[in-house]
């Protein structure tokens, strides 16, 4: 839910960084006389129309979360539970100051920052954080081995996306930091390669990020795998040993 919000925050901020801004009033015209409604939005509420739906996903949980506890009392003095009430004021006043003046002004932007105190709900998981940093450690040749893989792989794959894109007199990967980027986004499947980043610093600063997610994401599988193998042969063990 957290990656989720966060790509729906920046969603708007990020998209005027990249040469092609995909144009998404067309789909979005189609899908409403589809459905038999004849509404044609303006590009500038459709900005803001992730942040929209993620705050109505906040709310229901919210309240779902709230009509189920025994002891509201206790629930409301949870430290979780007002983070995520401070974040769906939040999103109200910024969203409803976004629409009624249309600007944003100094205090809304501050007000905006709250919605990242949601990070915080990671604290409920810090001691798999630390399992799997410890795991990393642990298990350290075989994140090696799986990060030079991979990065062969991107740069075998940019390679010959750059070659394909001399050959084809294509403009969209005219140097090979263009196409390095485009591997790394098709690879992890976070996209197509749809987004070219405008400048050479947002290309590394993009690719660094990638993977550091793919750090966070993929490799936790191999690793936890081994960890509860080893786990359970140590338990086995323990249980031979009592018997």
């Amino acid at each position: 839910m957290i990656s989720y919000g966060n790509l729906c925050f920046e969603y708007t901020f990020a998209l005027p960084l990249f040469h092609s801004i995909p144009s998404s009033t067309d789909n979005t015209t189609m899908i409403l006389k589809i459905i038999g409604l004849d509404f044609n939005p303006s590009k500038e509420y459709l900005s803001h129309l992730p942040e929209i739906i993620y705050l109505i996903i906040l709310i229901i949980e919210f309240i779902i979360r709230f009509i189920y506890v025994s002891n509201k009392l206790k629930y409301f003095s949870n430290y979780l539970t007002i983070i995520d009430l401070l974040s769906i004021l939040s999103c109200i006043i910024y969203l409803c100051s976004i629409i009624k003046i249309k600007e944003n002004n100094l205090i809304i932007c501050f007000i905006n920052c709250f919605r990242l105190i949601r990070i915080l709900k990671l604290s409920r998981y810090s001691m798999y954080i630390r399992q799997y940093i410890q795991t990393i450690f642990y298990y350290s040749d075989i994140s090696m081995l799986l990060f030079i893989i991979f990065m062969c792989l991107c740069i075998f794959f940019g390679n010959l996306t750059y070659g394909i894109s001399l050959i084809d007199h294509h403009q969209i990967h005219s140097t090979p930091l263009d196409s390095l980027y485009y591997s790394y986004e098709t690879i992890l499947t976070i996209g197509f390669g749809q987004h070219i980043p405008s400048t050479p610093y947002l290309t590394w600063i993009t690719i660094t990020s990638i993977l550091f997610g793919m750090m966070c994401l993929s490799l936790p599988v191999p690793f936890l795998a081994i960890y509860n193998f080893n786990l359970d042969n140590y338990e086995q063990d323990n249980t031979k040993m009592l018997n």
